[in-house]
């Protein structure tokens, strides 16, 4: 009853969707704003990516990566960081030519505790800060703070639901 309570206690903020473009791709599952456009990953195997801009949507890059049903891509340290959920991996990517730079076993992949999987899943989400990234596991349950040139963690934390699935800073 008190989550009730603190639920109707909250301010109701007026919505208003503005659909500027449609995607470049047929599965977007991934946005990172950078300065010039947005990245976004499509989840048609193997995966491309896209870089288009923000007023109309026109791509501005393409790049073919080696993620399979990619879910999650930020910008750090001159690259592309990409969660290549069916590849158990997390990828980094030279941002022009998708040649993958270097390649980690993402920590926490396995069989989610939801729905009727049928394969192990790994990250489903990335957000770059100051000169590391987060990552978010749904199969563990954590987001895991991560060095990345050498792939280990620096701490994790609890994911705040059954499914995390992207991440912002």
């Amino acid at each position: 009853i008190a989550a009730d309570e603190d639920k109707a206690k909250l301010p109701l903020v007026a919505k208003r969707v503005e659909k500027v473009f449609r995607a470049p791709c047929q599965q977007p599952n991934a946005l990172q704003a950078v300065a010039d456009g947005l990245w976004i990953l499509d989840q048609v195997d193997p995966n491309k990516a896209y870089k288009a801009r923000y007023e109309d949507g026109s791509v501005l890059h393409e790049i073919q990566t080696e993620s399979i049903h990619g879910s999650g891509i930020t910008v750090g340290n001159g690259a592309l960081w990409i969660g290549s959920t069916w590849g158990l991996k997390t990828l980094k990517v030279d941002p022009a030519t998708g040649k993958t730079l270097k390649s980690y076993e993402t920590h926490g992949a396995g069989m989610n505790k939801f729905g009727r999987p049928t394969r192990p899943s790994g990250a489903h989400g990335l957000e770059w800060v100051g000169n590391q990234y987060w990552v978010a596991t749904p199969a563990s349950g954590l987001i895991y703070l991560m060095e990345p040139e050498s792939g280990e963690i620096v701490r994790t934390i609890p994911a705040p639901g059954w499914r995390t699935h992207g991440l912002a800073w």
